[in-house]
């Protein structure tokens, strides 16, 4: 009932191998494939608990063209129907997604309605990108130049992952008609996000597989995240100096804290927990707050670590305003210009100030 290769269940020899030109119903489990089986729906297959790996994907698409995806329609079961989407995609298959009643998988839906139920919903399934598309304009994201840029960052890695040339002109043309974005700007992001990849993978590559595992060949545990010397200045000085802690929150939220763990700190600390909720970040808690404190006034450090955290958040703004300019028509080019200077215009008095003459990280 099933392959042993790759554990997908429902390639069943008994019943025959799926036929090139009929479509697969890939479901989350085999409870759900062999509910549907069992009702006469044909051509069901399900990973036995994993997520759809490439090699499961090669295999399938070995049968079939085209595959629908019948996953849980709530949170995690759209995670992965767009993440097993995508792999297909990668192996050349026409992907197809079915939208279930909230709160219903094949398994209960089939219980309730029979097999009808389930193939009048097939009947109706849409294109995968056709999905997305319904889902952010559902969350309102194409309505701002924020929310287009975040749509299609949600968009662009189905483009990528799909390898029939028709397939992704089609979605590329979909996306710039839906967004309002040039075709050609879509197909230059592409591009560049695919020679970054590359590029990615090109600097894994002298180290082999063998770098990425210990002397025994086992994992080797996942490195600590790079540190950011003035965040890492300015937590031990808020765990050592409570009574700065409220100045520091009207300064900076905690979301400017780009390393995760002296975030997870940053927001206890501003909330009044007694320590963060991961383990990793309370270790670095403790760690940092038994240090000693450099002998300097605490209110110059703070102003020194608050005021260099602000520029790089007001560089970062002006980057993204950078980015959005190409997403923006004519009116809304004028609004990002206008909020460049204004920005420019907000961080200059404070230039003219000792503690703020550099946006370098100040050395302590």
């Amino acid at each position: 009932m099933f392959h042993k290769g790759t554990l997908l269940y429902g390639l069943d020899r008994a019943r025959g191998p799926i036929r090139t030109a009929e479509t697969a119903i890939l479901v989350e489990g085999y409870v759900d494939a062999i509910r549907l089986q069992v009702a006469g729906v044909a051509n069901v297959v399900a990973p036995l608990g994993t997520a759809l790996t490439p090699e499961q994907a090669r295999l399938l698409r070995r049968y079939t063209k085209h595959v629908a995806l019948a996953y849980d329609a709530d949170a995690p079961g759209l995670k992965s129907t767009f993440r097993a989407g995508d792999e297909l995609l990668r192996q050349g298959a026409s992907v197809s997604v079915v939208t279930l009643p909230p709160g219903e998988d094949p398994d209960t839906l089939v219980k309730q309605g029979g097999a009808d139920a389930f193939q009048a919903l097939l009947a109706e399934a849409v294109d995968i990108f056709e999905r997305k598309i319904q889902l952010v304009e559902r969350k309102g994201l194409l309505r701002t130049l924020e929310g287009r840029r975040e749509a299609l960052d949600r968009l662009l890695p189905t483009i990528r992952a799909a390898q029939d040339p028709i397939t992704r002109e089609l979605y590329i043309a979909r996306a710039a008609e839906r967004s309002g974005v040039a075709k050609e700007v879509l197909e230059q992001e592409v591009g560049r996000l695919e020679a970054q990849t590359r590029g990615h993978a090109d600097g894994r590559a002298p180290g082999g597989a063998a770098a990425a595992r210990g002397e025994g060949g086992d994992a080797a545990p996942a490195p600590r995240p790079a540190d950011v010397p003035i965040e890492r200045t300015l937590v031990p000085l808020l765990l050592a100096e409570r009574g700065l802690v409220a100045r520091a929150r009207e300064a900076v939220a905690s979301r400017d804290f780009r390393h995760p763990y002296y975030r997870d700190i940053a927001e206890a600390l501003y909330s009044g927990a007694a320590g963060p909720s991961s383990s990793e970040a309370l270790a670095v808690w403790t760690e940092l707050a038994a240090q000693p404190l450099v002998e300097q006034n605490p209110d110059d450090v703070l102003v020194a670590c608050v005021s260099w955290m602000q520029d790089r958040r007001t560089q970062e703004r002006r980057a993204e305003i950078d980015r959005l300019m190409d997403l923006a028509p004519a009116d809304e080019k004028d609004k990002l210009v206008q909020e460049k200077r204004d920005l420019s215009a907000a961080s200059e008095p404070r230039y003219g100030r000792k503690a703020f003459k550099s946006q370098r990280e100040p050395k302590f």
